[in-house]
């Protein structure tokens, strides 16, 4: 849940990128550090990679250490001043507790699908296991689809993916990317910074009220 300081005019998001593995979370959020304007970048510096000790995961991975990305940007808003703590989660099937625990206080996620046809299970394995965390953690938060890799030939159209994942999620919450290319990834990351700052009453004259509600 989105934290806010009225006496520093702060507030915080935090937005978590789900989905399989190899389908462009970790890409996105590089594209994102690389075209964001200088002034979004706040003081701790670029895209940081962080340690997860696998100790805790109950896979042939233990012992090892894998990473998540964080990429840190702020905004200013009115006369708040918004910190988007942005998360890409390891998608492989074996990191499932890690992904449960970055989805604690999320208040945005961005499902990045791979348009892949061979990939469709993958892609629905992995959105019915975000749901289920969403449901047994009670949270609530907006959600935007990306349909990445477009540019590749063999791809699912992005109505024939959304439907398989969620029928009900409304076609503007849809974006297709080349994360690879640049493509599509700004418009995916301006479209669920916008729903968050809906969700927590952010507007141009200030904080207007924390009401939460699902995509």
């Amino acid at each position: 849940m989105s934290m806010i300081n009225y006496q520093k005019k702060e507030v915080i998001c935090k937005i978590v990128y789900y989905g399989p593995g190899l389908s462009g979370k970790t890409t996105n959020l590089k594209q994102l550090a690389e075209k964001v304007p200088q002034s979004m970048y706040n003081p701790t510096g670029k895209l940081i990679a962080l340690a997860i000790n696998m100790d805790t995961e109950q896979s042939q991975y233990s012992g090892r250490t894998r990473f998540f990305d964080f990429l840190p940007l702020e905004e200013t808003v009115g006369s708040f001043q918004v910190k988007f703590q942005t998360y890409s989660v390891p998608g492989q099937m074996a990191f499932a507790a890690t992904r449960r625990q970055m989805l604690r206080g999320v208040d945005g996620i961005v499902f990045v699908a791979d348009s892949q046809a061979d990939r469709l299970n993958d892609n629905i394995e992995s959105f019915q296991e975000l749901q289920q965390a969403m449901d047994e953690l009670q949270l609530e938060a907006p959600l935007i689809l990306q349909v990445n890799k477009i540019d590749l030939p063999h791809n699912i159209p992005k109505f024939t993916l959304r439907n398989a994942l969620n029928p009900a999620l409304a076609l503007k919450n849809v974006f297709e990317s080349s994360a690879q290319q640049g493509v599509g990834v700004e418009e995916t990351y301006r479209a669920i910074c916008e729903r968050v700052l809906q969700n927590v009453g952010l507007k141009k004259q200030g904080i207007t009220s924390r009401r939460r509600i699902r995509a």
